[in-house]
């Protein structure tokens, strides 16, 4: 959902309400979503997943209730979507609740941790160590590497890739420049440079 985030604040809206309640109606072509999201725009799989992402976005529960004497109101964050074939693209025009569109984050992640490439494991767990309550943010190193089945140059790339996903935090000041590696006899290094 990030991605999709990210994707309609770079699309052109128009505003329209239903009840009381305003709404941000956006149209883009697929293709387009699938190349802000690293994808291949040839692939007849990643346009049929992406559509089925797409579809299933209104199977996402309520996002706003409210209980008073005289009402209810029930609100879902996709109220309104539609495909339409046109000039041969599949052409999407969906409506997202206003006050998510514009919904600032409680933290905030730069433009490669949104547009997901091979990499979204690992992008994935970062996200979820970064997110932590305690100012001293882990990473489960071990565990995570474990999880992959591929040859040691692919693990070396994995390695890399995670390191350089380290320093783009750092260049974008989210994480400090200090590093704490506990090794496996259980002792602790402090180190400021990382290498796989």
């Amino acid at each position: 959902m990030i991605q999709l985030f990210s994707f309609f604040r770079s699309l052109k809206y128009s505003r329209q309400f239903l009840d009381d309640q305003a709404y941000s109606v956006v149209e883009f072509a697929v293709i387009d979503f699938i190349i802000f999201i690293g994808g291949n725009k040839k692939s007849t799989y990643q346009r049929t997943k992406s559509l089925e992402f797409l579809t299933s976005s209104q199977e996402i529960k309520s996002l706003i209730q409210k209980f008073l004497k005289e009402q209810f109101r029930r609100s879902v964050m996709f109220t309104y979507l539609k495909l339409k074939k046109q000039n041969r693209k599949c052409i999407v025009r969906m409506a997202i609740v206003e006050k998510l569109y514009f919904y600032q984050y409680q933290f905030f992640f730069p433009n490669h941790i949104c547009c997901y490439k091979d990499d979204l494991e690992i992008k994935l767990q970062i996200i979820e160590s970064v997110s932590q309550v305690e100012l001293k943010k882990r990473f489960p190193m071990k565990e995570f590497l474990n999880q992959f089945c591929v040859s040691n140059k692919d693990l070396t790339k994995i390695k890399s890739e995670l390191i350089n996903s380290f320093y783009r935090l750092k260049d974008s000041e989210l994480i400090e420049n200090e590093f704490t590696l506990r090794l496996k006899n259980g002792s602790s290094i402090k180190v400021e440079k990382l290498s796989p």
